[in-house]
C-alpha cells in the first residue's frame, strides 16, 4: 500500500515525512492534516491512485509567479459514469450556493501557495468531508489569484475505489448538508464582519 511505499522510500529521500493517523479518519482529515503539516512555501496535492500524469506537475509550477492557487482540470475525466454525473451536479451546486463558477473544484490536483492555503483553511470546519471544493470555493469567492489548468486523467488501474455507489451518494448528501452550512456560516461571518467595521 501507499504507506509502505513511503516508508520504504525515506532512506532514499532523507526530507521525506510520512504521515499516519491511528485509525482510518477519512480522505477529508487526510487532506487537513497533511495540508496543515506543510512547511515549504507551496503545497503540491496529488492522490496516489495513478490517475494523473506526475508530468503534469510542470504545467502548474510554471504558473507559480502568476498564481497562488492553480487547480488541475481533468477535461477528458476516465471516472465512472455516477462519478461524471455527481462531479456535474457538485459544479452547479457550487454555483447555486455560492454564486461562483469552479469547473473542476475538487481536482485531486494542485499547487497553492502555504501562506494562502492557511488563511483558506481557517474558516472551514475541521470534519469537512471535502474540503478541496471549500478551500476552491473560499479562493474564488475572496478573489484568490486562482486558475484551472488542464491535466491529463487516467482510468483506474490499481488500487481500489473505497467508497461504492450508495456509500457515494451518502457521502454526497452529506458534503451537499455542508455546503449549504458553510455558506450560513461565511454570511454571518461577513454581517459580523460589517457591524465591526461600522462600529
Amino acid at each position: 500500500n501507499t504507506r509502505d511505499i513511503l516508508e520504504g522510500l525515506r532512506g532514499e529521500l532523507p526530507g521525506l515525512r510520512v504521515l499516519k493517523t491511528e485509525i482510518n479518519s477519512g480522505h477529508g482529515r487526510a487532506i487537513r492534516m497533511g495540508y496543515e503539516s506543510a512547511i515549504k512555501e507551496y503545497v503540491f496535492q496529488v492522490d496516489s491512485d495513478n490517475q494523473f500524469d506526475p508530468g503534469d506537475f510542470r504545467k502548474l509550477y510554471e504558473l507559480r509567479d502568476d498564481y497562488d492557487f492553480i487547480v488541475g482540470l481533468r477535461k477528458t475525466r476516465c471516472d465512472p459514469a455516477h462519478r461524471l454525473i455527481l462531479s456535474k451536479t457538485i459544479r452547479l451546486a457550487i454555483f447555486l450556493i455560492f454564486g461562483v463558477w469552479i469547473k473542476d473544484a475538487n481536482c485531486p490536483f494542485r499547487l497553492i501557495k502555504r501562506k494562502v492555503l492557511i488563511e483558506l483553511l481557517e474558516p472551514i470546519d475541521k470534519d469537512a468531508l471535502a474540503p478541496n471544493i471549500m478551500v476552491s470555493i473560499l479562493a474564488k469567492k475572496k478573489g484568490v489569484r486562482m486558475t484551472e489548468v488542464p491535466v491529463a486523467h487516467y482510468g483506474r488501474k490499481t488500487g481500489s475505489v473505497s467508497i461504492i455507489k450508495w456509500k457515494l451518494i451518502r457521502f454526497a448528501l452529506g458534503g451537499l448538508r455542508q455546503l449549504v452550512v458553510f455558506r450560513k456560516n461565511l454570511m454571518l461571518q461577513g454581517m459580523q464582519h460589517e457591524h465591526k467595521r461600522k462600529k
